[in-house]
C-alpha cells in the first residue's frame, strides 16, 4: 500500500512540475539561441547499435520458445522485439506478419493474457485497424486495470476513433501508473490536438528527457518536439533539434525528414528533396515519398510529382494487401493531388461511418466534398472538425474556403486569418492561396457595392 502511495505521489509531483513549466513558457517570445536550451550527446559516429541488441534478444527468445513452447510470455516478448525492429528498420511488410503470428499463438495458449492482448492491439493500431485494436486494449485493461502499456494503447485507440475525452481519461490513468517517455508523448499529442501548443512542447520535452541518448525512442520524441517548434514558427530551434538527433543517432531517417520540412518552410525545395531522398535511402517509408510528391507539385515539377504520386499509390496498395487500412491516408493524398476523387469520397464515407468524431476524417471528408462541388454538404463536417481548436493551418484554410463558398464571407475570413497565423512559413503555398482568395472576395464585394449603388441612384 505504501509503495502504491509513493508511485501516485511521484506522478502528482511530475504533473504539478509539468503545469509549472507550461505556465513559464511563452509561445510568442522571440526565438532565442537553441544551444542554450538543449543538450545532445555526441557519439562521434558510433551510434549505439540498437539493431544488434534487438537481434540478440530475438535469438535468445527464439531459443526460449523452443525450450518452453507453452510459455505465452516468450511469444509476446518476441513479438514486441519484432515490432521494435520494424520501427527501427522500416521493415513492416516482413516483420509485422511474423509478430502477428506469434501473438496469435500466445493468445491460443493464454486467451486472457493482458500483455498479448495489448501487444496485438498495438500491432492493429499500426495497421490503422482502430476498432479491432480498441476491443483488445479494452479487454486487456479490464483484466489488468493498472497495466500502463494497455492504458496507453487504449488511449490511442479512443483518440483515433475521435473519442477525445476518453483518450484523455486513459492517458491520465497511464501517466499516474507509469510517467515515462511514451506517457508524456501521449500527453503532448493530446495537448496539441486541443490547441495547447506550449503545453504540447513542454510535455514532449519531458518525453525526450526521459529517453536514453542514441536510442530510437528518444530520437522519435525529439523529432516530434522539432515539429512542434516548427509549427510554432521557430524554424531555427526545429533545425537545431533535428541536427541534434543526428548527432546522437547518425542514421535516423525522420531527422532528415524534419530538416526537409524546415527547408521547405524556407522555400528551398531542392535541398528539402535531397533530405527526403536521404531519409528514404535509410528507411524506405512511403511517408517520405508523400512529402517528395507534395514538394515537387508545389515547386512546379509536374513530371517529378506524377512519378512520385505513382510510387505512393503503389505503396498504399501494397499496405492494403498486407491488411492495413489506408482509407484516410489514400484519400487525403489523392485530394491534394486532384486524382481519384470519387474513390476518395467513398473511402472517406466509410471512415466517417467507422469513426465519425475523428477531426482528421471530418476535415478530409469536408475538403473532398468541397472540391467535388458539394460545399453546402461540406459544412456539416468542417464545423465539428474545428471543435478542438487544433492549430493547423490547412484545417482553417479548408474551413475558410468552405464558409466563403457558402456565402458566409466574414466567417470565412476569420478562418483564413487563423490559417495565416498557424502557418509554418509566411511564404507557404496555403498563405498564397488565402491571399488570392481574399483579393477575389474583396473584388466581388466592391463590384456588388458598385452595382447596389448604381441601382439606388435616382433615375437609374
Amino acid at each position: 500500500m505504501k509503495k502504491k502511495k509513493k508511485i501516485i505521489f511521484a506522478a502528482v509531483v511530475l504533473l504539478i512540475s509539468l503545469s509549472v513549466y507550461v505556465s513559464n513558457y511563452d509561445p510568442n517570445e522571440r526565438e532565442t539561441n537553441p544551444q542554450n536550451q538543449f543538450n545532445f550527446s555526441d557519439f562521434q559516429g558510433k551510434t549505439p547499435d540498437e539493431s544488434e541488441r534487438l537481434l540478440r534478444a530475438r535469438i535468445n527468445l527464439t531459443d526460449a520458445i523452443e525450450k518452453h513452447p507453452q510459455n505465452s510470455e516468450n511469444y509476446v516478448e518476441l513479438a514486441g522485439i519484432l515490432l521494435r525492429e520494424a520501427r527501427v528498420a522500416g521493415n513492416d511488410h516482413d516483420l509485422l506478419p511474423e509478430a502477428e503470428e506469434l501473438l496469435e499463438t500466445a493468445l491460443q495458449i493464454s486467451p486472457e493474457n493482458p500483455a498479448a492482448l495489448a501487444m496485438k492491439a498495438s500491432l492493429l493500431m499500426k495497421k490503422h485497424r482502430f476498432t479491432e485494436a480498441h476491443a483488445l486494449a479494452e479487454k486487456a485493461v479490464e483484466i489488468n486495470p493498472n497495466f500502463a502499456f494497455a492504458l496507453g494503447v487504449l488511449s490511442d485507440a479512443y483518440l483515433e476513433l475521435g473519442k477525445y475525452k476518453k483518450a484523455v481519461f486513459f492517458c491520465d490513468r497511464m501517466i499516474q501508473v507509469r510517467p515515462d517517455l511514451s506517457a508524456y508523448a501521449r500527453v503532448s499529442y493530446l495537448r496539441e490536438l486541443h490547441g495547447d501548443l506550449p503545453g504540447a512542447i513542454s510535455a514532449m520535452r519531458l518525453a525526450a528527457d526521459a529517453g536514453i541518448a542514441g536510442q530510437e525512442a528518444r530520437a522519435w520524441a525529439l523529432f516530434n518536439l522539432g515539429k512542434l517548434y516548427l509549427q510554432n514558427s521557430k524554424a531555427d530551434t526545429a533545425e537545431f533539434i533535428f541536427r541534434g538527433i543526428l548527432q546522437e543517432r547518425r542514421q535516423y531517417a525522420p531527422a532528415y525528414q524534419g530538416l526537409a520540412l524546415v527547408l521547405a518552410a524556407r522555400e528551398e525545395p531542392d535541398l528539402a528533396l535531397q533530405m527526403l531522398r536521404q531519409a528514404h535511402d535509410i528507411k524506405p517509408d512511403h511517408v517520405f515519398k508523400e512529402e517528395m510528391a507534395n514538394i515537387l507539385r508545389e515547386s512546379g515539377d509536374e513530371t517529378g510529382a506524377k512519378f512520385a504520386v505513382r510510387q505512393v499509390l503503389r505503396d498504399f496498395r501494397h499496405h492494403e494487401a498486407d491488411g492495413w487500412n489506408v482509407n484516410l491516408e489514400f484519400a487525403a493524398f489523392c485530394i491534394r493531388h486532384n486524382i481519384h476523387s470519387e474513390e476518395s469520397l467513398q473511402r472517406l464515407a466509410l471512415e466517417y461511418k467507422n469513426r465519425p468524431g475523428n477531426i482528421d476524417v471530418l476535415d478530409a471528408y469536408a475538403w473532398a466534398l468541397y472540391k467535388a462541388g458539394q460545399a453546402k454538404m461540406a459544412l456539416q463536417f468542417i464545423e465539428p472538425a474545428l471543435r478542438l481548436n487544433t492549430r493547423r493551418s490547412s484545417l482553417y484554410y479548408h474551413a475558410g474556403m468552405i464558409y466563403a463558398e457558402n456565402g458566409q464571407i466574414e466567417k470565412g475570413k476569420m478562418h483564413f486569418q487563423k490559417a495565416i497565423q498557424y502557418t509554418q512559413s509566411p511564404y507557404s503555398s496555403i498563405n498564397k492561396k488565402i491571399y488570392e482568395k481574399l483579393r477575389a472576395l474583396d473584388t466581388n464585394s466592391e463590384k456588388n457595392h458598385d452595382k447596389l449603388a448604381s441601382t439606388n441612384t435616382p433615375g437609374s
